[in-house]
């Protein structure tokens, strides 16, 4: 409610009185008696009676003083990164690097009957070379004080959040250059290493002759498995037994949400999936789910099946690996520097090869699933 003196008729105030009016408030702030507001001129009569507010009406607390922060931060999802789960990685060489090269050594020699004078036929090898080429990336962050203080009252590290960011950047490139390569040099990934072995499709024994997994029945589906394993098997010429050793079925989505289909046995299900069939068929297999291998030849589903490292005929004196996902140096700071402004400049860089298929013999890739 708000008080004010009205222009009331006969009205007047004497200054010399208001002036000791105020005078004795100085001393005694607290008298405000209706006799002295009477003294000084003030007639209680000529007091304003109840107005309405000039201000809207308002809560006395902001609404800010009632909020509740939850701890943490929530950051965008981002798809996981599976090549390293995949294939590992083999640190090769170093950031100033040009080229990685493999020896490859294909021996050949041939006996013939023994004779007192004939020709000893001599054995020899052929060496061929192969090698990929390094990519580099850099990426930096700059943090300078007013934004760093600002995100410090909100319990945001502004420095940190920028390294993370800049960190998972990386991570990203070095997923995509695994998988896909890099265009225009000789750097390739495992979808397109020229040493892969062609893609094979699957049987197209589903509903109006489709291949489609959504259109087969388990039945179907695990004669599509079993048709993949001997493909293996026989092109290793048998030095490889999916039964007893290990190797890896690597499947995009659909494939991987199939293996949880009930198999029916002459149209009856029974409490046996199709992915505990595979495991209890192959014990040593490992299966794992790659986003990539979704659409990956020409709009069709893929998967890969491979023995991760060579058979024990080889004797080879490389790591024995089938497939190398090359890396010479993952992020590392190039420089950091302080800036004008308070705060700090940093730089960053990474370097990687790509993937080199060296045994396509231990691969088979089939699509159309």
């Amino acid at each position: 409610m708000s008080q004010h003196v009205l222009s009331n008729k006969d009205f007047s105030v004497n200054p010399r009185k208001l002036q000791a009016y105020y005078g004795d408030l100085v001393k005694n702030h607290a008298t405000m008696d209706s006799i002295s507001v009477k003294n000084a001129g003030f007639g209680v009569a000529t007091m304003d009676a109840q107005t309405a507010p000039h201000s809207a009406y308002n809560t006395p607390v902001l609404n800010q003083f009632l909020q509740n922060w939850l701890p943490g931060a929530v950051r965008a999802f981002t798809a996981p990164r599976r090549a390293e789960e995949l294939l590992g990685f083999v640190q090769a060489g170093d950031f100033a690097d040009e080229s990685i090269v493999a020896r490859f050594i294909e021996m050949f020699g041939f006996v013939q009957t023994y004779g007192d004078l004939a020709d000893v036929p001599r054995a020899g090898y052929n060496m061929e070379f192969l090698s990929r080429q390094v990519v580099r990336f850099q990426g930096g962050i700059q943090t300078d004080k007013l934004e760093s203080d600002r995100m410090s009252k909100i319990g945001i590290s502004d420095l940190d959040e920028k390294r993370a960011s800049l960190a998972r950047s990386f991570a990203i490139t070095e997923n995509l250059v695994a998988f896909n390569g890099y265009t225009g040099v000789r750097c390739y990934g495992l979808l397109n290493d020229p040493n892969l072995p062609a893609y094979e499709t699957v049987a197209a024994t589903g509903t109006g002759s489709s291949p489609l997994w959504s259109t087969k029945t388990t039945a179907l589906q695990m004669a599509d498995i079993l048709t993949s394993v001997k493909t293996l098997y026989q092109q290793t010429k048998t030095a490889f037994d999916p039964r007893k050793e290990a190797f890896t079925w690597a499947v995009g989505t659909n494939v991987a949400m199939a293996l949880a289909n009930i198999i029916a046995v002459s149209g009856t299900p029974v409490a046996y999936t199709l992915g505990s069939w595979v495991k209890e068929q192959y014990p040593n297999i490992r299966i794992i789910t790659i986003p990539e291998f979704d659409a990956a030849n020409g709009g069709a589903d893929v998967w890969y099946m491979y023995k991760e490292t060579t058979v024990d005929v080889d004797n080879s004196t490389d790591d024995g690996s089938t497939i190398t996902n090359l890396l010479q140096q993952r992020m590392f700071m190039l420089s950091a520097l302080p800036t004008k402004s308070g705060g700090s400049m940093e730089n960053y860089a990474s370097a990687q090869a790509g993937v080199f298929v060296k045994r396509p013999i231990l691969v088979t890739r089939w699509s159309g699933m």
